[in-house]
């Protein structure tokens, strides 16, 4: 019984984990290698040149003897291979009588299996034609079995196959050549081993949930996943450059072509005009970054790179796992934001009039508040143009710029080593380089922002009070207004804080962005956030991109929001919102502020709760104190014997602090 695809799609899948490709990438993906030089390389490179598998004759520097008591005795097998026997996986051996139970091993060359590094140069004067495509190919790979090893193959067929002579193909005819070798079975002999197996059958496992607006199977009941075929691709397609010198490169392009070939555009390193072709779609990736020796580079449509593939393909992994399960927003809902919150509050702001010289906020009235606290209860968000008074706007877009040309802004993966909200892993864990240490401009990035927190007091932003204070006197308002759905109002009476303001600015040139996640790890209430780009166009990206609620279906989009000058996005800070920044092409700028919980900071973090409090937050403005403890309960919370070793933080506190 021959090697099948199948049959190791299964073990692939038996063997996987679905919490390997989260929503967010973790810490560790993929086994780790040791490092080059060091002994332990050194012992897995003299295991790998002692040791071949008596079952695959493939190298084996990881690997058992077989059991006594067992035909396996005594005999050295790859860990692949042995798994596939744990697992009752056949192999290119007849299964063993029903009484024993076991597969008899015997060891029979696998025909046709060369590995990817047996691509050769011929010299001039003995270059041959591809056999598929009929070109000169100076470089190819000399197949051996007409048949291939792609499974079915009876034994002795491929045996009489091992003796004709070999075919000479092309690497992009290789790549989709039946007669090459199986593309799973040298998938999984890469340096990043079965694990990339797994992770394909996992790609498929999620496309399909996606497909049908499901979650992901958690358990095993069935076979392992179909491949994706036809799967609706609306993104571009992805260009892959890769070196067939490089085992790892040759093997990992295989089995994406085998895959994904539909959404993929692969060139060849030594193909030069490919290359010259590929590169002039992405003018502004640096050619030394993706056409690399050995190498897999992956080129986005929106311009951004993916290098190191052939040996951390993770950050590959994910974005393709991105690609095949975002969903497009439901066009109903969208209209319907459209029609009953974002054109109702344009009408009311035209129909406004003040009604002295000092009044300037045409959003404090009954009605604009009913349809704000509707969509929040509804659409779980609000999106508010023309918050802000056309001076104030550019007094904040001065502040941003000053900012940033003082160089007061600080990257985030940077400025999160100083805290304790380092959401994304530690720089030991950089596998692929996903945090982009050294900001290189282009390069895929999980968090391209940079960012500095300001305090309402802070003397190089003056003019934050004009943000703030509107803020301030939108949420108390509203928690006070008789026309505010229930629903909202009874979550906005949860707020008695206002986190200091995050400035951030993502760069055009490097493609900033930021990962999907939520905001519930800062105890806060709501999340509100006001942009100031002037003059943004639809293909300078930048926007945030909001997700349905996590438990429903959380890679359908809920809506993106264009980063426009002068835009109020409002939405809660809990799990109903997941979000992401899409990659900016051009700078993008807003001030950030988190509404929080002070109950939720006492209740879990104690004198550190409080401590966080009295330094990062500032106290939500309220006409009164009676009002701030009413509705806060600031008093209960804040009581000596709440937190020992503090002395009362009451509401003549909160008059103190204002």
């Amino acid at each position: 019984m021959a090697i099948g695809g199948v049959r190791l799609e299964s073990l692939a899948w038996e063997t996987s984990s679905p919490r390997q490709i989260p929503d967010v990438l973790p810490q560790r993906l993929l086994r780790p290698q040791s490092p080059a030089g060091s002994p332990a390389a050194a012992m897995e490179e003299t295991l790998t040149q002692r040791r071949r598998c008596d079952q695959c004759k493939g190298p084996a520097n990881e690997g058992k003897l077989g059991p006594p008591g067992s035909s396996f005795v005594g005999r050295w097998y790859c860990h692949i291979c042995w798994r596939r026997m744990v697992h009752k996986i056949p192999s290119l051996s007849k299964p063993a009588s029903a009484e024993s139970g076991e597969i008899e091993a015997k060891a029979v060359p696998l025909p046709g299996h060369l590995l990817p590094s047996d691509f050769s140069f011929l010299p001039p004067s003995e270059r041959r034609l591809c056999r598929d495509c009929h070109l000169p190919a100076p470089l190819g790979l000399a197949l051996q079995s007409a048949a291939g090893s792609r499974g079915d193959v009876d034994v002795a067929v491929a045996a009489q196959s091992c003796e004709e002579e070999p075919d000479w193909v092309c690497p992009m005819c290789f790549l989709r050549c039946p007669r090459a070798p199986d593309p799973h079975q040298d998938l999984a002999r890469t340096d990043f081993g079965f694990e990339g197996l797994q992770q394909v059958m996992l790609l498929r496992a999620a496309a399909w949930a996606a497909r049908r607006s499901e979650p992901e199977p958690s358990s095993k009941n069935s076979g392992p996943p179909a491949k994706i075929g036809d799967q609706p691709w609306a993104h571009g397609c992805i260009d892959v450059l890769w070196d067939a010198g490089g085992r790892n490169a040759a093997a990992l392009a295989r089995a994406l072509h085998d895959e994904f070939g539909a959404f993929l555009r692969f060139a060849e390193l030594h193909d030069e005009p490919a290359v010259r072709e590929m590169l002039a779609r992405h003018p502004e990736v640096p050619r030394e970054e993706v056409v690399r020796e050995r190498g897999l580079s992956a080129l986005l449509p929106g311009g951004i790179y993916i290098n190191g593939c052939e040996v951390n393909p993770k950050v590959l992994f994910y974005e393709l796992k991105y690609l095949l399960t975002v969903a497009p927003p439901d066009p109903l809902e969208l209209a319907r934001v459209e029609v009953d919150v974002m054109a109702r509050l344009s009408a009311l702001r035209q129909q406004w009039r003040p009604k002295h010289a000092e009044d300037c906020r045409w959003w404090k009235s009954s009605e604009v508040f009913a349809v704000i606290s509707r969509s929040l209860a509804e659409h779980k968000s609000c999106i508010i143009d023309g918050f802000l008074q056309p001076e104030e706007v550019a007094a904040l877009q001065d502040t941003a710029c000053q900012l940033r040309s003082g160089e007061h802004l600080e990257r985030g993966i940077v400025e999160q080593r100083h805290g304790d909200r380092s959401f994304f892993g530690e720089e030991c864990d950089n596998q692929g380089d996903f945090l982009n240490i050294a900001d290189q401009p282009n390069k895929w990035t999980v968090q391209g922002d940079h960012r500095i927190w300001i305090k309402d007091t802070d003397a190089r932003a003056q003019k934050l009070r004009l943000l703030t204070s509107a803020l301030d006197d939108l949420v108390t308002s509203m928690r006070r207004d008789k026309s505010v759905d229930p629903q909202t109002a009874s979550r906005l009476r949860r707020i008695s804080f206002r986190e200091n303001t995050m400035v951030a600015c993502y760069h055009g040139k490097s493609r900033g962005r930021y990962m999907k996640h939520c905001d519930t790890g800062r105890k806060a209430v709501l999340t509100a956030i006001i942009y100031l780009n002037s003059d943004w166009q639809p293909d300078h990206g930048g926007h945030l991109r909001l997700f349905q609620e996590t438990s429903k279906c959380p890679t359908r989009v809920r809506c993106d929001v264009a980063p426009v000058a002068n835009r109020l996005l409002l939405f809660w800070a809990t799990d109903e919102c997941p979000h992401e920044v899409l990659a900016a092409r051009s700078d993008r700028f807003a001030m950030t502020t988190w509404f929080l919980d002070g109950r939720q900071h006492l209740g879990s973090g104690g004198q550190s709760g409080l401590q966080n409090l009295l330094n990062n937050a500032n106290v939500v403005e309220s006409q009164s104190d009676d009002e701030a403890v009413e509705c806060g309960k600031i008093d209960e919370q804040l009581r000596p014997d709440a937190v020992p070793g503090h002395c009362a933080v009451d509401s003549e506190l909160l008059r103190k602090q204002r």
